[in-house]
């Protein structure tokens, strides 16, 4: 790896950032460039463009996976390549059934404010053993990549780099926490600033540590182990005012909130924790990617001054529209009048991607199979 220049002058959250220096990203780039069947950019929704026109292809997304890889490029250079082949395994995800009610409901996943050094401070509420009530890990996955990524995309366009986390309600699931600590370290690197587990009491605090075999060293040493709500406040930047009511008062105040079988709960996580292993989260890192077929919507093609509005357009940057431009003349379902434009446009609702296999109802180029139903709407 290369010798990182030390920062000088600049706010604590660009700082590890600002290391890297601009040659090595510049080489970093001309090697991805060089890097043969290098995989488009998939958003959370579905919406694609080429690496080097998304999000992840800015010079602060590259300046992050080198930071990871310690600016070896052929390392950081992999990390980038898996990266971008574990978003199209993983995404699109649907706002529907129990992910759309986990981001509405508000209680595991919620933005409580911006810190005193200009952060977003998140929440994730382990409900005191009962994260898991009514759902699963991994749709309680799914919801929180798609709470991550709404929150990175509001934070990029603010120009604020990283995020403060605080954990909340005792222990997580093990096959959960395990899956959402891997992604994490694998897939956004440098996003995090600080974060907090609270409240814990002070006999329990070097226990929690251990549970943190989860995450890597570097993510290790920046959490926080607090009981207190005056330390919280101190350490995460914010003020009382912006505590929702479950945050107050500290570890006595949280006891409040506990059910009748909150404790054993909470045991039986910290215990399975505690004992390791990747299993059950391997598990559910593999549920996460067995996505069921998708049904489209009926088509609606946005605008490309909506695009730009958006922020997701421009000169210079690849604008991502939902539908898709695919040339495909050797389809087997194109005609002969197709084969002369050599053009097939597929349908892709905002939400969804194109290449979803849609119940087998379209081929590639978006044309009904004769054998199946509902075919897509060809786009106008």
């Amino acid at each position: 790896g290369r010798r990182l220049k030390e920062p000088t002058g600049l706010p604590s959250a660009m700082a590890v950032l600002a290391r890297v220096p601009v040659d090595v990203v510049r080489d970093f780039r001309d090697r991805l460039r060089a890097t043969p069947g290098l995989p488009a950019y998939r958003a959370f929704d579905g919406r694609e463009a080429p690496w080097e026109d998304s999000p992840a292809g800015t010079d602060t997304s590259l300046r992050r996976f080198l930071v990871a890889r310690k600016c070896d490029l052929d390392k950081a250079a992999a990390m980038y390549a898996e990266s971008l082949a574990w978003r199209r395994r993983v995404f699109p995800i649907e706002e529907v059934g129990p992910v759309a009610d986990i981001l509405r409901e508000g209680r595991r996943l919620r933005r409580l404010g911006t810190s005193n050094d200009g952060l977003p401070v998140l929440m994730i509420d382990f409900q005191f053993g009962h994260f898991l009530e009514g759902t699963t890990a991994a749709d309680c996955l799914r919801a929180t990549l798609v709470f991550v990524e709404r929150e990175i995309e509001l934070s990029d366009r603010a120009g604020v780099p990283q995020a403060c986390i605080i954990s909340y309600g005792g222990p997580p699931p093990i096959e959960f926490a395990a899956a959402l600590g891997a992604i994490l370290s694998a897939n956004y690197p440098e996003r995090l600033q600080r974060a907090v587990i609270y409240p814990v009491p002070r006999f329990l605090a070097r226990v929690v540590r251990l549970f943190l075999w989860i995450v890597d060293k570097d993510t290790r040493d920046k959490i926080a182990i607090l009981w207190d709500e005056d330390e919280l406040l101190r350490h995460v930047g914010l003020v009382h005012a912006q505590l929702p009511e479950r945050l107050w008062g500290g570890l006595e105040g949280a006891q409040r909130w506990f059910k009748p079988d909150s404790a054993a709960r909470m045991n039986q996580d910290l215990r399975r924790g505690l004992a390791g292993g990747m299993g059950p989260a391997l598990a559910v890192m593999k549920q996460l990617e067995e996505r069921p077929a998708l049904v489209p919507p009926p088509c609606e093609k946005p605008s490309l001054a909506t695009e730009h509005a958006r922020g997701r357009g421009g000169p210079g940057r690849g604008t991502w529209l939902p539908c898709c431009v695919r040339r495909e003349p050797e389809c087997p379902l194109v005609d002969d009048e197709d084969r002369t434009s050599s053009t097939a446009f597929a349908c892709a609702a905002p939400s969804l991607t194109s290449g979803v296999e849609w119940h087998q109802a379209t081929a590639p180029c978006g044309k009904a199979r004769p054998d199946a139903a509902p075919a897509r709407r060809p786009c106008s």
